[in-house]
């Protein structure tokens, strides 16, 4: 990524852009990304353990987008409904088979509290991690030449090429609503926009 925008700016042998200034500029352009786009995804498992109510959020994780025990999918609720739940006694540890997470400062909490050991498998958005020579970019590939773009768009400002800093950034703009849409559309890739009944859903359906 940045030896191509090197090669853009005309400045392959140019110190004035240090590899380690890019290299944060890649970094940035992949937050945007993930943030906006919710493009970097990933997967993390871990092991109740009996009795056990809280598990940390994964550090890198942006947001959830499922959470799964033993291989059933859990419910998200708030802690107004965790509150139905428990009768509002939100200290009891009533045990169970979870069927429910609430999250809060980044911990997940179950319902009924797990009272066997199985595996507790978390979808999540994530950040990605920081940028050097030897990294591998957690941002997919249909996303690497986009992030040129910006990488062009901060190198013509510290340049006070001011024109050039304009065209980038809108063209960066552009290339994060593509990002967007490009995303949406390859998660419902495989699936029909239509609104399934619930007697679909019952028979083993799922919503993408």
């Amino acid at each position: 990524v940045i030896e191509y925008a090197k090669q853009q700016y005309n400045a392959v042998n140019d110190d004035f852009f240090s590899d380690a200034e890019l290299y944060r500029h890649v970094w940035h352009a992949q937050n945007i990304l993930a943030k906006e786009a919710k493009a970097i995804e990933n997967t993390y498992s871990t092991s109740t353990v009996i009795s056990q109510q809280e598990y940390t959020y994964p550090t890198s994780a942006i947001a959830i987008k499922r959470i799964t025990y033993n291989g059933h999918r859990l419910t998200p609720i708030s802690f107004k409904e965790d509150d139905w739940l428990t009768g509002f006694d939100a200290l009891t540890l009533s045990t169970g088979q979870p069927s429910a997470y609430a999250l809060f400062d980044r911990v997940i909490y179950l319902r009924p509290v797990p009272d066997a050991v199985y595996t507790l498998k978390l979808f999540t958005f994530d950040h990605p991690q920081e940028v050097s020579a030897s990294s591998v970019l957690d941002i997919p590939e249909d996303f690497h030449l986009d992030m040129v773009t910006f990488v062009l768009w901060k190198m013509s400002l510290k340049d006070q090429n001011f024109e050039a800093a304009s065209y980038h950034a809108a063209q960066w703009a552009e290339a994060v609503l593509r990002a967007k849409t490009w995303v949406r559309k390859r998660r419902t890739a495989d699936g029909f926009n239509v609104v399934r009944s619930e007697e679909e859903l019952a028979a083993g359906w799922e919503l993408p």
